[in-house]
């Protein structure tokens, strides 16, 4: 944990000359020797994270903790005042800084000295123990673990005689985390002990807002559907140092103007949340790097968001009453942008984009004839982009999804999401050799489109939803050695009858079969006993006569599945007993949030 806590000090003091140039002009020097120093402390504790239960280690290890603490207080405090003051008084905080550094300076190298004076292990012991952690565990786990281990974060307790082994966390790992709180789960009668970095709640924090005004803690999650009603709650006092503010889910309807003195803020989280607007001191958060703002009520962002120069994601998608989000004029001003989801193409907005060809995720929604020519040709010039998704509006009511014939996605695309109706299959699906992840969704295309997508090298999840309008699917699906690289595949459709046969050798790499929403489907292909990858099949719903064709006793289907690991089914007489219960959680599944 010290590891850890030392690199991401190191960082974030590396870091601070560059990006808050003006604010720490004149204390480069102090910076760059508190820097040398926790960089020589960083080999010492890569060594001690190993050692469990050493006494002399673990007052340290208290007193680095303390001091990484103050130090980091005290640069987010001196950020703060330097933000608010006029010149004559930032040359009074600027004296006042350098004194608290020359204090940290002190201390820390008193802690190096009591770090020199600690007696480490042997080095036959350090052998010993590498040996450990080279012994053999599962494969899939076993490189995990490794890291894990390598980096003190777990301690092998003893090996297992069939070559497995137990693993513990280190003592001092063990304290730092009971003792310390860095990481805490709290309900409203909770009490929060000093220091407390990392808050998660899973109660109204309304109602233990008096217990945060000590802490300053520095990230503060929701958990579950509790939380807010309004912002009255964010006091600065307890919030100023806030770097991770994450309200998914909490109901929260607004946001104070407060939000904007929180200058350290780099990740702020708003997903499924009742709000529809920012306020406009959010232009404030000058170090900002994400904003998830997905399935709230905002329909358009103000010109303040432009002010955000280092945000980096910007992560917006539909609700009920809000399809794609626009944005202010002025794309181009987000030089650091790589992700841009949710996005409403309207206006000059298809235009702008061809400004930010630094992108690798791109999701456009409400894609149509008239802004068409725009949107593709930016998209064209984004060489960068992984990811794009495009959607029509309405595209689960049939809405048709504008491609044109002249568009073809950048060459190094790995993920695309196509949602709403295609008149055909566009002509470069089968030039996209690097795509690992597709999904066509209310595509009802009249022509296989497998036929084209088996081919592609590297594809390894494919997601038709009711892309395909075909009441019977057979051998041309997939030929043998088709979708070579597939593990995940799964189908919807509400016209599919049968999938009658399955060429040997076809789906060489599957091992997860989804099919959702086939609710006419009475047969499972012929040959899928042979796809002997499969680890998990997914029916759901299942027609009741075709249950118990696939039953383990005297089922005539059960031997195509049962080499499956993991068989899950929901029966049509279970799924209409829901539908039919008023109070029943089924909901309409299908429409994906962009993640």
């Amino acid at each position: 944990m010290e590891e850890a806590m030392v690199k991401f000090l190191i960082q974030k003091l590396e870091s601070l000359p560059f990006q808050v140039t003006e604010t720490f002009l004149g204390h480069e020097d102090q910076i760059a020797r508190l820097t040398g120093t926790f960089k020589e402390i960083t080999s010492f504790t890569e060594v001690v994270s190993r050692i469990d239960g050493d006494a002399a280690i673990l007052s340290w290890a208290t007193e680095l903790r303390d001091l990484i603490f103050d130090l980091e207080n005290n640069i987010d405090e001196f950020m703060i005042q330097m933000d608010q003051q006029s010149v004559s008084d930032k040359r009074v905080l600027n004296d006042g800084f350098r004194a608290q550094l020359q204090n940290i300076e002190g201390r820390l190298l008193q802690n190096v000295q009591r770090m020199h004076d600690i007696k480490l292990p042997t080095a036959n012991e350090g052998d010993k123990e590498e040996n450990i952690i080279n012994s053999e565990v599962m494969a899939e786990a076993r490189e995990y673990i490794k890291q894990l281990v390598n980096k003190g974060m777990l301690q092998v307790k003893e090996e297992e005689g069939d070559g497995g082994m137990k693993l513990k966390v280190p003592f001092m790992h063990r304290e730092f985390l009971v003792s310390e709180n860095i990481f805490t789960i709290i309900n409203a009668d909770s009490s929060l002990p000093k220091p407390t970095r990392r808050i998660s709640i899973y109660t109204d924090i309304e109602k233990l807002a008096f217990n945060l005004k000590d802490l300053q803690p520095r990230s503060l999650f929701f958990f579950e559907n509790q939380g807010p009603s309004d912002g009255n709650w964010l006091d600065f006092q307890w919030a100023k140092f806030l770097r991770v503010l994450d309200l998914e889910e909490s109901g929260i309807k607004s946001l104070p103007d407060e939000i904007g003195d929180l200058i350290h803020m780099t990740y702020l989280g708003l997903k499924g949340t009742d709000i529809n607007e920012l306020p406009p001191t959010v232009g404030n958060l000058q170090y900002i790097q994400t904003l998830d703002i997905r399935r709230c009520r905002i329909a358009e962002l103000s010109a303040e968001v432009l002010k955000l120069g280092r945000l980096r994601h910007l992560k917006m998608f539909k609700t009920d009453v809000v399809g794609g989000i626009k944005p202010p004029p002025g794309l181009g001003e987000w030089k650091n942008l790589l992700t841009l989801t949710g996005i409403h193409p309207g206006d000059t907005v298809a235009t702008e984009l061809s400004e930010l060809i630094q992108l690798r995720r791109l999701g456009v929604m409400n894609v149509a004839e008239e802004n068409a020519n725009e949107l593709f040709a930016s998209i064209m010039k984004m060489q960068s982009l992984l990811s794009l998704s495009l959607e029509a509006k309405h595209s689960f009511d049939g809405q048709r999804l504008v491609l044109l014939e002249s568009f073809s996605p950048p060459s190094f695309l790995r993920k695309l999401r196509l949602e709403g109706q295609l008149e055909k299959i566009p002509s470069w699906f089968g030039l996209m050799d690097k795509l690992t992840n597709l999904r066509l969704g209310f595509s009802h295309l009249s022509e296989n489109p497998a036929s084209v997508l088996q081919l592609l090298p590297n594809l390894r999840k494919l997601t038709l939803w009711q892309a395909y309008d075909a009441k019977q699917l057979g051998k041309e699906f997939c030929r043998a050695g088709g979708f070579p690289k597939l593990e995940f595949l799964m189908i919807a459709s509400d016209v599919l009858e049968e999938w009658t046969e399955l060429e040997e050798g076809a789906l060489p790499s599957l091992q997860y079969l989804h099919l959702h929403s086939c609710v006419k489907l009475r047969m499972l292909p012929e040959g899928l006993q042979n796809v002997t990858t499969l680890k998990t099949l997914n029916l759901l719903p299942l027609l009741d006569d075709h249950l118990e064709r696939l039953k383990l006793d005297g089922g005539e289907e059960n031997y195509k599945i049962k080499h499956i690991q993991s068989i899950s089914v929901l029966p049509m007489s279970v799924l209409n007993s829901l539908w039919s219960d008023p109070e029943s959680p089924c909901t309409q599944q299908g429409m994906v949030d962009e993640d």
